[in-house]
């Protein structure tokens, strides 16, 4: 009976990320051709994709640059089925009756959000809030951001730097200027 074993690193995988799938062969020596046949398939927007392919040499690895086009997740699908061909007759299969092997991937689309303020000269004491906004839809993960503040001196309240925000968090800060010159806050 035909046996391999199809394994990939992740089944999430961000975009324009490469992905292998290894195709390993379980069997020794056999009466005719070992090979694959590929079906693919993915639900829209994903570029890169191995097309479908019959007699593929079981040798044959997949690699492929996922590349999402879209705002959100996208799927590919692998679908393996291992069979033999018998030289004698050209493509004419037989021992096709192994386990086909599915595989789906997961394709999250580049991140993308905007980040706006009403101003950015404000008075001592003022309060500043940068309105974070995400431009995706769906993805498989959390959406997050990293925000790295910094500021030339003497600023009270300014938001810490942080990791992994929900993207749903907006930054408000009162900003109190200590000292008798202008002074800048960055907000990264």
């Amino acid at each position: 009976t035909p046996r391999f074993n199809v394994t990939v690193a992740d089944t999430i995988v961000c975009d324009s990320s490469t992905v292998t799938l290894d195709v390993t062969d379980l069997l020794g020596a056999v009466q005719g051709t070992k090979v694959y046949d590929l079906t693919t398939s993915q639900s829209g927007g994903v570029t890169g994709v191995e097309p479908s392919a019959n007699n593929v040499p079981i040798a044959n690895d997949i690699t492929d640059q996922l590349i999402n086009t879209t705002n959100a997740v996208q799927t590919v699908t692998y679908n393996f089925r291992y069979r033999f061909n018998d030289p004698r007759y050209g493509d004419i299969p037989f021992c096709d009756h192994g386990i086909d092997t599915s595989i789906t991937i997961y394709v999250n689309p580049t991140p993308r959000f905007s980040v706006t303020v009403a101003d950015t000269i404000v008075c001592d004491s003022s309060t500043v809030t940068l309105d974070v906004t995400d431009l995706l839809g769906a993805v498989q993960g959390t959406k997050v951001y990293d925000l790295t503040t910094s500021q030339s001196g003497g600023v009270t309240g300014v938001e810490p730097s942080a990791n992994n925000i929900p993207i749903a968090n907006d930054i408000t800060d009162q900003l109190i200027n200590t000292t008798n010159a202008v002074q800048t806050v960055t907000y990264n």
